[in-house]
C-alpha cells in the first residue's frame, strides 16, 4: 500500500477563507492558531447584523456579504477575494 502524503498547511502564509455563518469556527481557530498568518475572511450571511455581532466576539472583522436566493451576492464575495474583476 502506498504511504499516504499529507499537505503542510503551516508553509502557507496568506489565504482567504470563504464560506458561511458555520464557517466562523474554523475562520477564528485559523486565525488564532497562528497569529503570524496573513487570513482574510469572507462569509455570505443571512443576517449581517447578527453575524456582525456573532464574528465580533470571535475577534472577526473582516467581510461579511448579505447571502441572496438568486445568489446575486456571488460576485462580491470573489470581488472580496480578488478573483473577479
Amino acid at each position: 500500500m502506498a504511504r499516504r502524503l499529507t499537505i503542510g498547511l503551516q508553509i502557507v502564509r496568506r489565504f482567504m477563507i470563504v464560506g458561511d455563518e458555520t464557517s466562523m469556527g474554523l475562520a477564528d481557530a485559523a486565525i488564532h492558531q497562528d497569529p503570524t498568518r496573513l487570513i482574510s475572511v469572507c462569509l455570505e450571511v443571512e443576517d449581517v447584523e447578527t453575524a456582525r455581532h456573532a464574528a465580533g466576539h470571535l475577534r472577526l472583522h473582516d467581510v461579511l456579504v448579505t447571502r441572496r436566493g438568486d445568489n446575486a451576492h456571488v460576485p462580491a464575495i470573489g470581488l472580496r477575494s480578488g478573483k473577479i474583476d
